[in-house]
């Protein structure tokens, strides 16, 4: 199994079993909000990012300062004891992933759809605006948009909404294009030899 395919397996189960403990304790709303905090603090620390992944710092350091960072930031609940779980278990490289699919788990429970809109440049509150609306009469869901920049699109842009995928991206057009290209070459190549032949 790839590292990716393990971590997403490992994420869901932490997930889901912190999803299961906010519910049957009512603390949906506190378990969303902890997850808007951390995912700030990851936005805005960068060695945040470092101390997940890195296996140079110890179990017990890394508890301790999974304890220390949900003090400060007043995350309790399910996301403390999936954080704690996590250092203890050394599964701290997963807790993006895990944050990522509490947000989804809400999200549906809340009759939400969560939609990754990857875009090559910047979209305005306008554009989102009528993208969720497209997409809402589409599925018939309320929407969440998760915007990510992706330059390497070069234009346009990709949309994923559960097992759809919309790929309007000019990266994509261009790799369609060059693959058609080659095809013809090789389509000459051929009719060259034959006539050669």
């Amino acid at each position: 199994m790839s590292s990716r395919a393990e971590t997403t397996r490992i994420a869901k189960r932490y997930a889901r079993a912190g999803f299961l403990w906010a519910e049957e304790n009512k603390k949906l709303d506190a378990l969303e909000k902890d997850l808007a905090v951390f995912a700030q603090i990851l936005a805005d620390i960068p060695e945040m990012r470092w101390f997940l992944h890195t296996p140079l710092v110890g179990r017990v350091a890394q508890e301790k300062t999974v304890a220390e960072i949900c003090k400060q930031a007043k995350i309790s609940g399910a996301l403390e004891r999936i954080l704690g779980i996590a250092a203890h278990n050394r599964r701290l490289s997963c807790v993006s992933a895990v944050v990522d699919s509490l947000k989804a788990m809400i999200s549906e429970h809340k009759g939400e759809l969560t939609v990754d809109v990857i875009s090559a440049s910047p979209l305005s509150a306008q554009q989102q605006q009528k993208i969720a609306a497209i997409l809402e009469d589409r599925f018939k869901r309320s929407i969440e948009l998760h915007v990510i920049e992706y330059t390497d699109l070069i234009g346009g842009m990709v949309i994923r909404a559960g097992s759809l995928m919309i790929d309007g991206s000019v990266r994509t057009q261009l790799e369609k294009l060059t693959r058609i290209l080659k095809n013809s070459d090789v389509t000459r190549e051929q009719e060259t030899m034959k006539e050669v032949a």
